[in-house]
């Protein structure tokens, strides 16, 4: 019996021993061709470096990822087209090291600057009604960011689902008006059940403490806006308009359009606040 577990032992050994040697000398051969000389040499040219996300005291922007070059894709793919071409270059996302991901005790008030991309952000309250403000945006093709009470997504939850199918980004502003960690905790549940994601963002219109320390708690980033445009949404727009803004808005539908308008002319993109946030 020992004989046969001894032989059985010897032989995976030997088999393992094997693929080791083999893989040894393709990775030999592999390292020795003139491709992947070329491709080690030169891939330092295409890779692009990672950007920290910035932090300012109690406030961080968000960083970019880099890409940095799969080597073995990259060779494989060259190497079954016959010779070396920078085309058919594979590349991997390289992540900021700093990272929003990391940090939730921090507001972030705004995307990167260099952008021109800017997010338009709504507050909807319990007793709201936004079906001429969607009609706006609809109209002019913009998927826009929603914070919604509580209170407003359990009396509408097919509303709030079918503005998710139509491409609004939403999330949950508080619960019938305050930020009770309990309901607004079940707030959230109920969303994220709702749209099948979780959930990114809480919103205030200033810093606040206790949201900023309620949201760290459900690892949801704060955002405060770095525009405040309720009560002359174009000119406060107007005079304060950069790239990476995170703009609030009024309700109101009167100057929506021409604020819209105003910021397309600009040349910026109207975009939700995961894109204009993200990292990649």
């Amino acid at each position: 019996m020992y004989k046969k577990v001894f032989k059985v032992i010897l032989s995976v050994s030997l088999l393992c021993f094997s693929f080791y040697y083999t893989k040894l000398a393709v990775d030999i051969v592999k390292n020795n061709n003139p491709i992947m000389k070329t491709i080690k040499k030169e891939k330092g040219k295409y890779e692009v470096s990672s950007v920290n996300a910035e932090i300012i005291d109690d406030t961080i922007i968000p960083g970019v990822a880099g890409l940095e070059v799969n080597v073995s894709k990259s060779f494989n793919k060259m190497f079954n087209y016959g010779r070396y071409h920078d085309s058919l270059y594979t590349f991997n996302e390289a992540k900021p090291a700093v990272s929003i991901s990391q940090y939730y005790d921090k507001y972030i008030n705004h995307g990167r600057e260099e952008v021109m991309e800017v997010a338009l952000v709504f507050v909807v309250e319990r007793d709201d009604d936004i079906i001429d403000l969607l009609t706006v945006l609809s109209d002019h093709h913009i998927e826009a960011t929603f914070f919604i009470d509580g209170l407003f997504i359990e009396n509408n939850k097919n509303f709030v689902l079918n503005m998710i199918e139509e491409g609004y980004e939403v999330e949950v502003a508080s619960y019938n008006g305050n930020y009770q960690e309990l309901y607004f905790k079940t707030a959230v549940g109920l969303l994220d059940e709702i749209r099948k994601t979780k959930g990114s963002f809480c919103y205030s219109d200033y810093k606040k403490s206790k949201i900023l320390n309620l949201c760290k708690k459900l690892e949801l980033h704060t955002v405060i806006p770095s525009i405040l445009a309720r009560t002359s949404p174009y000119q406060e727009i107007k005079n304060n308009l950069v790239g990476g803004s995170i703009i609030r808005m009024s309700n109101r539908v009167d100057e929506l359009e021409v604020s819209i308008n105003y910021i397309k002319q600009r040349g910026y993109n109207l975009v939700r606040l995961d894109k204009l946030l993200s990292e990649s």
